[in-house]
């Protein structure tokens, strides 16, 4: 039996602790990296145990290990879908959140729904992401895949060191250590590789994956190597050494954002902080960090870290689909209250399978047979209800589909992509040229994809999109934004400014980095002092906007800014509940007066305004009027779909702009 370590227990609580803190909207950006402690605690708990194992018997019994990771994780997680899932399916939507729900559940019983979110559209920290109550598992997944291949990994230094007759801890060290530093430097070269072919999908490959993120728990691995030479280390040197680590994840809690890239050169300073902390509980002496981490609250919670973390975040996500925005600071609250669920999974489900004289009995692949049976067979029953479509339910999918950029794949793609030219350009393969129409943007200038493609090609002109989803065509730094978003600004500037199409159009979302919710820092790219209220927000938009348009403009070329649509802000046909779209969809639509709605936007569209002003062959057009008949903005009409989501208009709706998007090529292209 290893002995039990009291700070490794207290470490679970503080990681447990920042990502339900981060999860509940409190004031912690970097809150996440509780998953890559929980990354560094795996890898020094099981590397310790398989040690003193070998130690004591020559080899390890791979029957056991496995057998004890089953009555750890799967039961716990069984329990966790067979409850969630029927809530799902009355909070949630059979539109296409209740889908993802049940796929992902029996992903996360098969411990592949790392994989299985890495396919889906929408990364970690996107808005359709949140909505998915059992998006957290993928960090079990990557657990499990580590329990997987770590024994024998271990296995197989042994055996080196054997054939060699050098010694095993430094074979497994050397192995780990190289390991570890191929794994790292992965994720460094996925994470920051913008620009590169398929770089959205490096990052989230870097994300979500097993290779990228081995590194971590080797850095707890190759601790539990050391720990007999650390234990004789001089006692003096625990209190600074933890004070360091402390420090490391601290800053990893309040520095880094969902904005990093991550995990890369950042998730060092936590990761090593974490290890940082384990070394100092290593060395035998008293010092405050220790004392605290090994305090009776820590240990209540490092207890209940693992039934927490499943708990937590499906609570969250059914409290967000309820809750309206005024109501949105329960969040917090219910994050505590799932200590609840996440103490009666403990005390009847967990610990009586893991030490109970009866359920201990119980065989392990058959407890994982029936632990994934049922979680398998509830995830099917569930996908297949939210399957069952009313002709009104039918239209309200469609409302859903995606338009051109994203189907085409054009959403971050760089001017000298050979994707762009192929892809991407209207006809495929033709050439920019002086009479080119090119739409560049984040998703609200993708919106307009079907009434411009049509509208410049029935014109004889070749049409190239250039979307960046959250990334407005703004020569501004903004945090939070996509990685590479200032690049793809500043590239594509001067590649129109080259090129000098016949017109240009631009169109962003520019009102929703403005919304309080949305907690958006501005700041100029050759500064570093960041802007935050609204006033200074529109100052510097407007010399975002207007460093853009003076460079197409001095190159000549016709731009087109259009104003941001009216927005539903926090409308979702996503987020409906399941039990109103059931009754009817259109009962989860919503109206607003323009006149209203464009108040709220006129601080972005003002400055914009401004910007254009004086400019030669820049104009600015407002579509509101068009989409908003009568003065009235809609998310449909009966059961005419016309907004997509809160922030995008649907393909059909883009379809019926078709006609004032030709005029407008014809008015204000060059000939």
């Amino acid at each position: 039996m290893v002995d039990r370590r009291r700070d490794i227990q207290g470490l679970r609580a503080v990681a447990v602790l920042l990502v339900v803190a981060y999860h509940s909207g409190l004031p912690v950006p970097g809150g996440f990296i509780g998953v890559d402690i929980f990354f560094v605690i795996s890898g020094f708990v099981i590397t310790r145990l398989l040690l003193r194992e070998t130690d004591r018997t020559g080899h390890i019994d791979l029957r056991r290990f496995y057998a004890r990771r089953v009555r750890r994780l799967l039961p716990a997680l069984a329990l966790l879908i067979v409850v969630v899932l029927p809530i799902a399916a009355v909070i949630q939507s059979p539109l296409g959140s209740m889908q993802v729900a049940a796929r992902t559940a029996a992903a996360a019983a098969l411990f592949v729904s790392n994989a299985v979110l890495f396919l889906e559209p929408s990364g970690y920290f996107a808005a359709p992401a949140a909505m998915n109550p059992f998006l957290h598992t993928w960090s079990l997944a990557v657990e499990e895949q580590f329990y997987l291949i770590f024994p024998a990994t271990m296995a197989l230094a042994a055996y080196v060191a054997a054939r060699r007759r050098a010694s095993r801890l430094v074979v497994t060290f050397s192995l780990l250590l190289a390991l570890s530093v191929l794994s790292l430097l992965l994720a460094i070269y996925l994470t920051a590789s913008d620009g590169l072919p398929f770089h959205a999908h490096n990052a989230a490959f870097s994300f979500y994956s097993s290779p990228t993120r081995a590194w971590e728990f080797g850095v707890g691995a190759l601790i539990a190597l050391g720990e007999s030479r650390i234990r004789r280390w001089d006692t003096r040197v625990a209190l600074p050494i933890a004070a360091l680590g402390a420090a490391g994840v601290t800053w990893g809690a309040v520095a880094i954002s969902a904005a990093d890239p991550f995990p890369g050169i950042d998730a060092l300073v936590p990761v090593l902080g974490v290890g940082l902390l384990i070394i100092a509980g290593t060395v035998p002496s008293r010092q405050p960090v220790g004392w605290w981490l090994s305090s009776a609250p820590m240990q209540w919670i490092g207890d209940l870290s693992y039934s927490w973390y499943l708990w937590h975040w499906p609570l969250i996500v059914f409290a967000n689909n309820l809750l309206g925005a005024e109501h949105r600071w329960l969040v917090p609250c219910v994050g505590v209250l799932s200590l609840l669920p996440a103490w009666l999974s403990k005390r009847y489900v967990e610990d009586p399978i893991r030490t109970g004289r009866k359920l201990a009995d119980l065989r392990a692949p058959r407890l994982a047979a029936v632990s994934v049976g049922v979680a398998v067979f509830v995830s099917a029953v569930t996908f297949g209800a939210a399957q069952i479509a009313t002709p009104e339910i039918r239209d309200a999918r469609a409302q859903r589909a995606a338009h051109l950029d994203v189907g085409r794949g054009c959403v971050g793609n760089m001017p000298d992509a050979e994707k762009t030219r192929l892809d991407c350009l209207w006809p495929q393969g033709a050439d920019v040229d002086s009479r080119s129409v090119v739409l560049v943007g984040d998703s609200n200038a993708g919106q307009f994809a079907e009434a411009l493609v049509p509208a410049a090609t029935q014109q004889n002109r070749s049409m190239l999109l250039a979307t960046n989803a959250a990334c407005p065509f703004v020569e501004l730094v903004l945090d939070p934004s996509p990685p590479g978003c200032t690049d793809f600004v500043q590239r594509w500037t001067s590649a129109l400014a080259d090129v000098r199409p016949g017109l240009v159009v631009i169109a962003s979302a520019s009102s929703d980095y403005f919304l309080a919710d949305q907690h958006v820092r501005f700041r100029l790219p050759d500064t570093q002092e960041w802007i935050t209220d609204d006033a200074g927000k529109g100052r510097l938009w407007q010399l975002g906007m207007a460093a853009v348009l003076q460079k197409l403009s001095g190159a000549r070329v016709p731009v087109v800014v259009v104003r941001t649509l009216p927005h539903f802000v926090n409308w979702d046909l996503y987020k409906c509940p399941g039990y109103e779209v059931w009754l009817s969809p259109i009962r989860c639509g919503r109206s607003e007066a323009l006149a209203e709605v464009q108040r709220q936007q006129n601080t972005a569209a003002a400055a914009e305004q401004r910007a254009a002003q004086g400019l030669v062959g820049v104009s600015t057009i407002d579509l509101g009027p068009l989409v908003c008949p009568d003065g009235v903005c809609r998310t449909n009409i009966d059961s005419r779909w016309v907004a997509r989501d809160g922030g995008h208009i649907t393909v059909g709706e883009a379809q019926r702009l078709q006609p004032e998007f030709a005029r407008l090529i014809a008015e204000r292209a060059r000939p």
